[in-house]
């Protein structure tokens, strides 16, 4: 049951409690105004219980909704002061509050490191691009024109058409890191 119903219940058995005291005292000398006058003060005491412990749970129900939001998502709320909250009840307000605003910074910051590595990787990637399109690329290009230069020289038709297997061989490579290098960079 909800705390307000625990009060309403618990004022309600003093109410009649303290009215049965009181015909059991009273009744006997007929002192009905009396006892309307305790039942009224008793109902009255009921009211103003009740509008103290709503307004003293406000500050829960303020961390309750925080709360809430934070789990559906909502990272940029906040619980809200409270010029009638108990002082610890205020303290877990401003700790949660505290704990949003580190956890807001962390996000930003692991933002930052994300961007920093994506942008590391490309660095690389464009790095390593470059080193195969200037230096392997360059490497197989030099090797195909001194078989190039081989083949012209030799004079044998076997090792001419090895040679040429070789050549050919060596212009796919040199595709393939070409691509690969345009790829990667």
């Amino acid at each position: 049951a909800p705390l307000a119903a625990k009060l309403a219940g618990a004022n309600l058995v003093i109410v009649v409690l303290g009215w049965a005291a009181a015909y059991a005292v009273h009744a006997a000398e007929g002192e009905w105004r009396m006892l309307a006058i305790m039942t009224a003060a008793m109902a009255i005491g009921l009211a103003v219980n009740l509008v103290l412990v709503s307004i003293a749970l406000r500050p829960i129900r303020d961390l309750e909704r925080t709360a809430t939001r934070v789990w559906a998502g909502d990272l940029d709320t906040r619980v809200p002061r409270s010029a009638i909250a108990d002082a610890d009840l205020a303290q877990v307000g401003g700790t949660l509050n505290y704990l949003l605003t580190a956890l807001a910074e962390d996000r930003a910051r692991v933002r930052v490191l994300a961007s920093e590595i994506v942008r590391t990787g490309d660095r690389e990637r464009a790095r390593v691009g470059k080193e195969l399109h200037d230096s392997v690329a360059q490497s197989l290009a030099a090797l195909r024109y001194q078989l190039i230069a081989i083949e012209r020289e030799a004079t044998d038709p076997a090792i001419v058409e090895q040679l040429r297997t070789i050549r050919a061989s060596a212009g796919e490579v040199l595709e393939q890191v070409r691509l690969l290098s345009h790829t990667v960079h």
